[in-house]
C-alpha cells in the first residue's frame, strides 16, 4: 500500500482505499481515495471536505490512489471539482 500523501494546496492528506479499510468504513465502493486529514482553516476544509469521505473522482476523471489524485489535482490549478462518497451519498465538493 502506498504510504498517506499530503497536499498541500488543498491541506488534504489522503491514501488509497484498501477493501480492507473499506469494509472497516463499512464504504460501499472499493475503489477511491481516502481523506485521511483536514488542515485547519484550509481550502479543503473551507470547501467542507472531512476525514473518511471517499474521493472517487476529481474532475470527472476517476481517481484510484492517493498519487493519482495528487497527479490530477495538480492539473486543476488548485481548483478540483470533487466526486467524493460520505455515508452513502454521492457529492460533489468544488474548490
Amino acid at each position: 500500500a502506498d504510504s498517506p500523501q499530503v497536499d498541500r494546496e488543498l491541506g488534504v492528506s489522503v491514501a488509497t482505499l484498501t477493501t480492507d479499510k473499506a469494509r472497516e468504513l463499512e464504504i460501499k465502493e472499493r475503489r477511491g481515495v481516502l481523506v485521511t486529514g483536514i488542515g485547519p482553516n484550509s481550502p479543503a476544509a473551507q470547501a467542507g471536505l472531512r476525514p473518511d469521505d471517499v474521493i472517487l473522482e476529481v474532475n470527472k476523471k476517476p481517481v484510484q490512489s492517493a498519487e493519482e489524485f495528487r497527479n490530477e489535482v495538480k492539473k486543476t490549478d488548485g481548483a478540483p471539482v470533487l466526486r467524493i462518497l460520505r455515508d452513502d451519498n454521492y457529492l460533489f465538493i468544488v474548490f
